[in-house]
């Protein structure tokens, strides 16, 4: 039996550490690189409600430079075939950004009107956490989905599911699910971001390691999982070498699928 919520008084005290940290997290963060590994797989017969049947589509290597509270990507290849000097943007495919700030910084930023309801006690990587959820009107929204290349492109209402843990009162984990409109080609789209401590030159700090992005156009579904790792940090011609081990995550790091979060009670 699951434990009693904490009292209201406490939610709402680590309702504000959080949005504090969430609003000045880019702030915090030194520059760096890092390898981005995707592995993208599909279901070209994909049935609404089901675990899905993803086959291995192409898996793309690209070095992330984070520098000024900015992001950079570079592709280095798609399955292993060289791609140094050629932008993502014509690799064609789903891709998702934003992981290092930007999603934290609009569920938590005041003019999101973000409504927010506790959820339930939860554990990840064996640790503690406040589960809470969060909605954010369609008015209030600065979450884009463009489909094929800017063909078409709506700023939908979303909602998720943000993860606690208890004691550090730090972000471990948050959730996305953008509501398009039902004439939209994309839909059921599920984002998951998970955060863990990486050492930068000698001092700790909470960054992306995992990510995963699913979402249905007609009856086919794409599926994105997305490893962050090789943090080194940046300075002007720095040259790093990437391990490109293609190692399984151990089992504590994989992210495990989760129901949708219930809406916040009406007001």
């Amino acid at each position: 039996m699951e434990p009693p919520p904490p009292p209201k008084e406490e939610q709402q005290k680590v309702l504000r550490e959080i949005t504090e940290y969430a609003l000045t997290y880019s702030k915090s963060l030194p520059d760096f690189i890092c390898l981005q590994v995707t592995r993208r797989s599909v279901d070209l017969h994909y049935q609404r409600g089901a675990v899905g049947s993803f086959s291995p589509a192409d898996r793309i290597l690209e070095r992330l430079t984070y520098f000024e509270q900015k992001e950079k990507y570079e592709p280095i290849s798609v399955n292993d075939k060289a791609l140094m000097g050629k932008g993502w943007e014509g690799l064609g495919g789903s891709f998702s950004r934003g992981e290092f700030g930007t999603s934290l910084n609009e569920i938590f930023n005041p003019d999101s009107k973000a409504e927010f309801g506790w959820d339930h006690w939860g554990t990840l990587r064996g640790k503690l956490c406040y589960v809470f959820r969060y909605r954010i009107d369609q008015a209030h929204s600065k979450e884009t989905i463009d489909w094929n290349r800017g063909a078409r492109q709506v700023t939908p209402g979303y909602q998720g599911l943000v993860y606690v843990q208890k004691g550090d009162n730090k972000i471990l984990r948050i959730t996305i699910e953008p509501q398009p409109p039902v004439d939209f080609p994309v839909q059921d789209i599920h984002q998951v971001i998970d955060y863990n401590y990486v050492d930068i030159g000698g001092q700790s700090f909470l960054l992306p390691f995992f990510s995963t992005v699913q979402m249905r156009d007609g009856l086919q579904a794409s599926r994105n999982e997305i490893e962050f790792r090789s943090y080194h940090k940046y300075s002007a011609g720095t040259t790093i070498t990437f391990d490109d081990v293609d190692s399984p995550l151990p089992e504590d790091q994989k992210v495990e699928q989760k129901p949708e979060p219930k809406p916040p009670p009406k007001k």
